[in-house]
């Protein structure tokens, strides 16, 4: 058995001949469970990533089912009654809710109670899988309805749901990171969330920034496709980001709350190119969850998006054949 943290791109930085000895200001946190790096390109635009970073953790101290203080932690604690919550945990929340008829009800931030079943950090105990009777138990828990918005308050109707908005929050957040840099006037920087990669505007010498998309079960920095982006999210979801072997068998951290295991798929990766990093977060997510052939039909009848899939095979399949003639 073996578990691996791998970082989904790299991202290859070529600065211009006349932008100046400097070069870019890079910084790198530790937050929502990832290494976070934030690259600007200009010397003035560097006073902005301390509070980027500050932000992050913030908004993690709001969204993640650890946080005792959290808008999770505080609906659990308060079940069948109405709290307030912030306005990105409605957003966040609201984004499940808009999903989850076409993720055919994959897609369900009351699945809480499995992910905290399952271990996918190490070190791993002797025995990694659950047992059948606490993934029935746990899977049972589940129930989308159960999560009630009413204005800016929510309630959790439920004895047994738990909550876990891990599939959309870390891209809800590199948007709002996104955001606040724009606000600020910076006009070219890159956010790698763990993975989740955002592009601010184009090189300082207006060439687009070229993006690594990992090869599934490769080194870190091994690509399997390259692609020009500029100001664009680049969001991947792939079974061999957090996952264990036991014998034959593979185990990833993209559950199916129908059954309460990994989900069954034939992607090994697939990867979101649109102009929200939430709702590539959660497409990526869902398009592993239902497979290449509902996938690729979603894709292609949503506007405003572009996939590109990396099967169980390494084939790699683009929903836009347009898209496989700029990457290579």
């Amino acid at each position: 058995m073996k578990r691996r943290y791998m970082v989904l791109f790299f991202f290859i930085i070529v600065l211009c001949a006349g932008c100046g000895a400097a070069g870019p200001v890079k910084k790198t946190d530790f937050c929502m469970d990832t290494y976070i790096s934030v690259t600007v390109y200009r010397q003035k635009d560097e006073k902005w990533i301390d509070e980027v970073f500050a932000r992050c953790h913030a908004y993690e101290d709001l969204l993640s089912k650890t946080s005792p203080d959290g808008d999770i932690s505080r609906l659990e604690n308060a079940r069948f009654s109405y709290v307030p919550i912030a306005p990105e945990t409605r957003e966040i929340i609201e984004i499940y809710q808009s999903l989850y008829e076409a993720s055919e009800g994959k897609l369900d931030c009351t699945i809480g109670a499995l992910t905290g079943l399952w271990n996918f950090h190490e070190p791993l105990p002797d025995d990694p899988v659950p047992s059948a009777e606490a993934i029935q138990e746990a899977a049972a828990s589940v129930d989308a309805n159960a999560l009630i918005l009413k204005d800016d308050t929510a309630c959790l109707a439920s004895e047994t749901a738990k909550l876990d908005f891990g599939a959309v929050a870390k891209g809800y957040i590199a948007g709002k990171m996104r955001d606040f840099l724009v606000e600020q006037g910076v006009e070219s920087a890159i956010l790698d969330f763990g993975g989740n990669i955002v592009v601010i505007g184009s090189r300082p010498d207006g060439d687009a920034f070229r993006i690594g998309i990992q090869q599934p079960f490769g080194d870190a920095n091994e690509a399997a496709v390259s692609l020009s982006v500029s100001g664009q999210s680049v969001i991947t979801a792939g079974v061999y980001q957090r996952y264990f072997r036991q014998g034959e068998t593979l185990y990833h951290h993209i559950l199916d709350p129908s059954t309460g295991y990994s989900a069954q798929t034939d992607l090994y990766s697939a990867t979101i190119l649109c102009d929200d990093p939430a709702a590539g977060d959660a497409y990526s997510t869902i398009c592993i969850l239902l497979g290449k052939e509902k996938a690729l039909d979603l894709i292609r009848r949503t506007p405003g998006l572009e996939a590109i899939f990396i099967t169980e095979n390494n084939e790699i399949i683009y929903s836009d054949p347009a898209e496989k003639d700029e990457g290579e």
